[in-house]
């Protein structure tokens, strides 16, 4: 059982670790997510999957790929997008493409189309969002639909599961954190606050 201590998680000291090693738990993991994947694969309808590059998107897509070999991939352009302090996932997404041998269409969305469409996310979305993924996930669905995909396999979630955020990576220091005392944490984080993320 997980318990919330100091305002952060800790693992309880009664939970026994798994006795196993890398390999077989890396075995498992793939046998498991190829499951998971070819049983999100049984659809009436054409499934396509979206693809930025990344571990969880190309991951899934390389599970889908051994039902479909053409499955149709999706990836987003947004010109400027790293300039504008986005991140611009086109270059992994096709050499994944290419490593695969999947067909990739690229949709490409503009600044001034992205600031028409901040309302119409808003209303779908029922609440204010400052993460603008999920309107690149609206583009993305309304592409595949003009070509007849009503089902999209994505890898949002992995990095929540696989602790792939950079935020995930303060984990590691909890050993170090708990031989410090608190305002030695204090003081780091207000320096840290005077930096850009």
């Amino acid at each position: 059982k997980e318990t919330l201590h100091w305002g952060r998680w800790s693992r309880s000291a009664g939970r026994p670790r798994l006795k196993t090693n890398r390999k077989e738990v890396s075995c498992r993991l793939h046998t498991k997510l190829r499951e998971a994947v070819h049983k999100q694969m049984v659809s009436d309808v054409p499934v396509g999957s979206l693809l930025s590059g990344g571990l969880d998107s190309s991951a899934i897509t390389y599970f889908a790929r051994e039902i479909n070999p053409q499955i149709q991939c999706f990836t987003i352009d947004i010109p400027g997008g790293p300039d504008l302090g986005g991140e611009n996932d086109l270059p992994y997404a096709r050499q994944v493409a290419r490593e695969l041998r999947v067909p990739l269409e690229i949709v490409t969305v503009g600044p001034k189309q992205i600031q028409q469409s901040i309302e119409k996310m808003i209303y779908m979305l029922e609440e204010p969002q400052a993460d603008l993924a999920a309107l690149n996930i609206y583009y993305l669905a309304q592409s595949a639909r003009t070509t007849g995909i009503k089902v999209l396999l994505s890898g949002v979630g992995g990095d929540d599961l696989f602790s792939g955020y950079r935020r995930h990576y303060l984990r590691y220091l909890e050993p170090v954190q708990s031989l410090c005392p608190d305002f030695v944490w204090k003081s780091v984080s207000s320096m840290l606050s005077l930096f850009r993320s």
